[in-house]
C-alpha cells in the first residue's frame, strides 16, 4: 500500500475524564504542595482526516494549563513516541508516514507537560491511522471511507474491483448469513426477523471478515425496526446510515451520497415488516422491504 494512501482517523480515549479525546496523566516526583499541569486537549481538528496527511501534518495538539507557561516533551521510555516528533508548544507530527497493516494501526504515545517551576504531568494518548482501502479477502474491498458520528463507514466494493461503478450490491438473505452476532460475539438464536430467520437486528449485526471487524449499520432512526416508507428531514439527531445521508445532503428529499458511493439504497440491520429496511441516499427515503431485494452495502469498521 502506497504510504501516502493512509489517513489519520480518529484519535481514540485512553484514560482519564477531562475531555472527550484526552486522557489522564500520572505526576512523577511531583514536590509537594506544588499545583501540577492539567491537560485540557482536544481532538485534531477535521481538516486534517479529509484526505492524505504528510510528515508536517499536525495529528495531535497538546494542550495543558491553556498552554500558560508550559513546554511539551515527549516522554522517555513509551515505544512508540520514537514515532513522532514534538514542538514545545505541543504539535505532534510523524517522522515517517506509517505502514498500515488491515483496517488500521493504533500508536500509543505519552507527552509531558511542565511548567516554569519544573512541575509535570504525563498525558497518555492513542492515535489511530486507517486504510482509505481495505482488503476482505474474498468478500472484496472496503473503499471511500466516511466520517459521521464518529465513526467510520465504507462503501462495500463486492467486486474488488476499487470503485463503485459495478456490480457491488446484494440481497439480505447474503446479509443474514454474516451479520448476526451482537457486539460481544454471540450469536442470534433468539430473535426472529420478518422472514422466520435468525438473522441480522440492531443488536446481531456484527461480523469478522478476513480479520476485519464490521458492522452491518442500523437506520440510523433510533427505531428499532421500520414500517412503510417516509423521508428523513435534514439537520436531525441520527446515527450510521441516516446521519451518513444528513452530513451529505443539502436539504429534504435530496441527494446525501458521499464521494466514491453510489447515489440509491442501502441495506440496514435494522428489521421492518417485510424483512429489513434500507435507507436511500439518493433522496432519504428509509423504505421497508424483502430481503430478496438487491441493494448497495455500506460497513462501519470497527
Amino acid at each position: 500500500m502506497n504510504f501516502k494512501s493512509a489517513k489519520i482517523l480518529s484519535i481514540l480515549i485512553t484514560s482519564g475524564l477531562l475531555l472527550i479525546g484526552c486522557s489522564g496523566g500520572s505526576d512523577n516526583a511531583i514536590p509537594s504542595g506544588a499545583t501540577t499541569p492539567v491537560f485540557n486537549s482536544a481532538l485534531v481538528a477535521d481538516d486534517i482526516l479529509d484526505g492524505n496527511f504528510t510528515t508536517s501534518t499536525v495529528v495531535y495538539d497538546a494542550t495543558a494549563n491553556n498552554d500558560v507557561n508550559i513546554t511539551y516533551t515527549l516522554t522517555s521510555g513509551v515505544a512508540n513516541n520514537d514515532l513522532f516528533n514534538i514542538t514545545s508548544d505541543g504539535n505532534v507530527t510523524f517522522k515517517a508516514l506509517p505502514v498500515v497493516s488491515g483496517a488500521h494501526n493504533d500508536y500509543n504515545l505519552t507527552i509531558t507537560a511542565t511548567d516554569t517551576a519544573n512541575n509535570h504531568t504525563d498525558h497518555n494518548v492513542t492515535l489511530r491511522v486507517m486504510n482509505d482501502v481495505i482488503d476482505l479477502g474474498t468478500y472484496g474491498l472496503l473503499i471511500a471511507p466516511v466520517q459521521v458520528d464518529g465513526k467510520w463507514f465504507y462503501f462495500w466494493d463486492r467486486s474488488g474491483d476499487g470503485t463503485s461503478a459495478n456490480i457491488d450490491f446484494t440481497t439480505h438473505d447474503v446479509l443474514d448469513g454474516l451479520f448476526n452476532h451482537n457486539s460481544s460475539g454471540v450469536m442470534n438464536t433468539t430473535v426472529v426477523n420478518g422472514d422466520g430467520l435468525f438473522g441480522t437486528t440492531n443488536d446481531y449485526r456484527f461480523a469478522t471478515l478476513n480479520g476485519v471487524n464490521v458492522a452491518l449499520p442500523t437506520t440510523g432512526t433510533g427505531n428499532a425496526s421500520e414500517t412503510g416508507v417516509y423521508y428523513l428531514n435534514d439537520n436531525q439527531t441520527y446515527t450510521d446510515l441516516a446521519e451518513i445521508w444528513d452530513s451529505s445532503n443539502t436539504g429534504y428529499q435530496t441527494s446525501g451520497t458521499p464521494a466514491g458511493w453510489q447515489d440509491g439504497g442501502y441495506w440496514s440491520a435494522t428489521p421492518s415488516d417485510y424483512g429489513h429496511a434500507y435507507v436511500n441516499t439518493y433522496d432519504g427515503g428509509v423504505y421497508s422491504y424483502n430481503d430478496y431485494f438487491e441493494v448497495y452495502v455500506a460497513l462501519q469498521v470497527l
